[in-house]
């Protein structure tokens, strides 16, 4: 009889055993699974060409837009969007604000970048890199913000958080660089993390595996 309950034991602690080294291991390879689909959704920047700066308060001073550049802006809008020809007819320069503008060199050329908004429904950018001519951006958008400067790009930004879309300065464009959000968003959530004092303009950090450099508030450039 006591032969019998040691097997039945052994045999039930062997059985726990062989259960618990299978849990393990299953944690062990969501957790690996976890990380490479993580890895999956993210993607090194390019270091950004140039250098910037952000124009603020009495040193902002706009383009000029010229009225074609404007008109021509509308047309093609209305092009994109038949629904919204009305709106876009009515729309006025003068009632854009703007909200943020900056001024560097990218492949050894100046550049300015202006961005206006419009009661959270449109969003303009008047841009110039070089002697190229000035180049106007209409679209329908929720105000964005810049979030970083990376290869000859500018990452526009819902809410600061890394999610948005990429404007080429050279181009005076929107670009798809089949970069994903996520990678943009790891840096947000990362320099978030640092406080205040350690992340000031100027200062140089490593954030999820990039070389940054501090541009303004919450704004990085890629080195």
């Amino acid at each position: 009889m006591k032969k019998s309950i040691l097997r039945f034991l052994l045999v039930a602690f062997m059985l726990i055993f062989i259960i618990g080294c299978n849990n393990t291991v299953n944690k062990i390879n969501d957790t690996t699974t976890q990380k490479r689909n993580s890895n999956k959704n993210t993607i090194s920047l390019p270091s950004f060409k140039g250098e910037v700066v952000e124009l603020t308060n009495d040193r902002i001073s706009p383009l000029d837009i010229p009225m074609e550049k404007w008109l021509k802006a509308k047309k093609a809008l209305s092009g994109k969007h038949p629904n919204l020809a009305d709106t876009i007819t009515k729309l006025a320069l003068v009632d854009f604000r703007i909200i943020e503008a900056w001024q560097g060199t990218l492949n050894g050329k100046k550049f300015q970048f202006d961005l206006y908004t419009l009661q959270a429904n449109f969003l303009l950018i008047v841009s110039q890199h070089g002697n190229s001519e000035i180049r106007v951006d209409l679209s329908p958008n929720p105000p964005m913000h810049v979030f970083g400067f990376y290869g000859e790009n500018i990452r526009l930004s819902i809410l600061a958080k890394g999610v948005g879309k990429s404007f080429n300065i050279v181009s005076g464009k929107f670009v798809s660089d089949s970069i994903p959000d996520e990678t943009f968003n790891k840096i947000f959530v990362e320099l978030t993390k640092i406080s205040p004092g350690n992340r000031q303009i100027g200062s140089n950090l490593k954030i999820a595996g990039h070389n940054i450099k501090v541009v303004g508030e919450n704004v990085v450039l890629v080195k």
